[in-house]
């Protein structure tokens, strides 16, 4: 899978997970031409409408993805898995609201108040995020006021791990690897299907087949060699379609 600047957002109602977004999507755009996916998650119906606050991510996301319980609107208007849906993206930054559950990437936790860093905290977050100042903290908590120092982090800090718990990076799960992404003790390209460019893609009934760099290399080798015997065939990008039997 290709290397993509994965962040969470998550926090309790209220919290101001939203308008971090918005504003994010908004400051990443200016400090570089971005491919901004985001996934919105909830657990209840929603409808978004122009009175909503989450009709404004439409403004500077290229992608927008909703994946609600029994939604009145559905945005990718099926109900693919997160994991699924993340192995395909082509984008270059993801931002995901909710899913407090996932750790394959890492979070800004949104707080009401102090104590709900404890309460979310699971050692993947890279920092804090508030709609006014707290008091009395310990750690720094980011404000609106904020948001360029938030999307520094963001490309700088940002992963996306394949979720697949392989084992090859020598760790047991892909939240054992993030968590040592964080402290900044392995390299993201330890993770032997992170890449900056895929050098081979595989889809079978739209879902991706995941491959190693050396599969990925042999299988493109192999195409490439034949295709280069054929004539009048230049350099570019190659499809090929056939029915696996």
């Amino acid at each position: 899978m290709r290397k993509i600047k994965g962040i969470g957002i998550v926090g309790f109602k209220n919290s101001g997970k939203t308008t971090l977004i918005r504003k994010l999507t908004e400051r990443l755009k200016t400090i570089g031409n971005y491919k901004i996916t985001v996934i919105k998650h909830s657990s209840s119906p929603i409808k978004l409408d122009e009175s909503k606050d989450s009709e404004k991510l439409f403004e500077f996301s290229d992608n927008l993805i909703g994946l609600f319980k029994d939604a009145e609107l559905n945005l990718k208007k099926d109900k693919t898995p997160y994991n699924d849906i993340v192995r395909t993206l082509d984008t270059d930054i993801l931002i995901v609201e909710g899913f407090k559950s996932v750790k394959n990437l890492p979070k800004i936790i949104c707080i009401n108040e102090i104590e709900d860093i404890e309460k979310l905290s699971d050692g993947l977050e890279i920092g804090y995020f508030s709609l006014k100042p707290v008091k009395n903290s310990k750690v720094k908590i980011w404000t609106p006021d904020d948001i360029n120092e938030v999307a520094e982090n963001i490309v700088e800090r940002g992963f996306l791990l394949p979720n697949i718990n392989c084992g090859k990076c020598n760790e047991r799960t892909c939240y054992e690897f993030g968590l040592k992404l964080i402290n900044k003790k392995v390299d993201i390209y330890k993770c032997s299907y992170i890449k900056d460019k895929e050098p081979i893609s595989i889809t079978i009934n739209n879902e991706e087949v995941v491959l190693n760099k050396f599969t990925g290399d042999a299988l493109k080798n192999i195409i490439s060699a034949y295709l280069n015997t054929l004539k009048g065939i230049g350099k570019g990008p190659v499809e090929i379609k056939f029915e696996l039997e």
